[in-house]
């Protein structure tokens, strides 16, 4: 069901109702940048193991869409995650850094340099983690 091609497709969202027979409740989402745009359908899916690590998931049956599991996800879609990702970037800016009194001058010069590396490493470094994050928040809480 699920499918997508470089971030633009369907993504399952909002994994909530978890039974410990590996069930959930979870809404199929039209996704761009795998950002979500457009609840589509809402379901009952099953997790099932196909090899170490590896999962696949079995649809249920069609369930009505919880409003709350819409909200939350575009909540955390377009605030929390964007926020988490780009936070070191306005500290980049000059006037920011100048605002704070981070500037090159006091700070032995290279301020800003070292400020562009740590925002190219965090982004670098979140997007590798959140990927990991994202795919797990939807299996059993064993695997």
């Amino acid at each position: 069901m699920p499918w997508t091609l470089n971030g633009v497709g369907t993504k399952f969202n909002g994994f909530t109702n978890h039974k410990p027979d590996g069930t959930s409740d979870v809404v199929l989402w039209l996704v761009v940048l795998f950002f979500p745009i457009i609840p589509l359908r809402a379901y009952r899916i099953k997790t099932i193991e196909a090899e170490p690590n590896e999962f696949y998931y079995e649809t249920l049956q069609r369930i009505p869409m919880d409003l709350k599991s819409v909200l939350v996800t575009y909540f955390f879609g377009w605030i929390v995650t964007p926020i988490l990702w780009f936070w070191p970037m306005p500290f980049a800016v000059r006037e920011v850094g100048e605002y704070f009194g981070y500037t090159n001058e006091n700070a032995d010069g290279g301020f800003y340099t070292f400020v562009i590396v740590f925002s190219i490493a965090w982004i670098i470094v979140f997007t590798w983690r959140w990927n990991a994050w994202d795919e797990k928040r939807g299996l059993p809480k064993n695997a």
